[in-house]
């Protein structure tokens, strides 16, 4: 692969990949320096003459596998969504606002209570858009089971949101 080759195919999946490792850990310089290592490794597999099926699934696969063992080498917990997915809106009154950001604080909240697998496929279908398909290559699984847990893992975020609406009742 030359280095045009990488700049075009490789180079506009780095944000994706930094929101997929900010969201296990966390930290905005760890998310960088996963993405760093995952693209240096691309570009050494690649320019080795190394190819890939499906590159971004695989880009994204590393990023995971890199960002996991970050948490474990640093005993750190799965982390929830980071601020790209505050949605409270400048033209938003100040109640709507602060309501919204509740709101978000309570479905980062359930997030991290997810069991890791369903956390991840949540964050891939729902926040980077992507298939099921593309999912199941990502994190080795059949599509079957990426409905289940994308499935359990929405069922899960809506009881708890139905209770916070209904009772104000917010079980952290």
């Amino acid at each position: 692969m030359t280095p045009t080759e990488f700049q075009a195919q490789v180079l506009p999946l780095k944000h994706q990949l930094y929101r997929f490792a900010r969201s296990y850990v966390g930290q905005a310089t760890e998310a960088e320096d996963v993405v760093q290592d995952v693209l240096l490794k691309a570009w050494t597999y690649l320019q080795g003459g190394g190819t890939v099926h499906n590159l971004e699934a695989w880009c994204m696969t590393l990023v995971r596998n890199r960002a996991l063992d970050l948490t474990r080498s640093k005993g750190r917990r799965y982390q929830p969504l980071s601020e790209q997915m505050e949605v409270a809106s400048e033209e938003a009154g100040p109640l709507r606002q602060v309501e919204g950001q509740e709101m978000m604080a309570a479905v980062r909240a359930c997030m991290a209570r997810l069991p890791a697998q369903q956390r991840a496929v949540l964050h891939l279908r729902d926040v980077e858009g992507y298939g099921y398909e593309e999912i199941a290559d990502v994190l080795g699984l059949k599509p079957g089971h990426v409905r289940v847990l994308l499935h359990r893992a929405r069922k899960q975020i809506q009881l708890h949101l139905k209770r916070i609406i209904s009772h104000g009742i917010n079980p952290t």
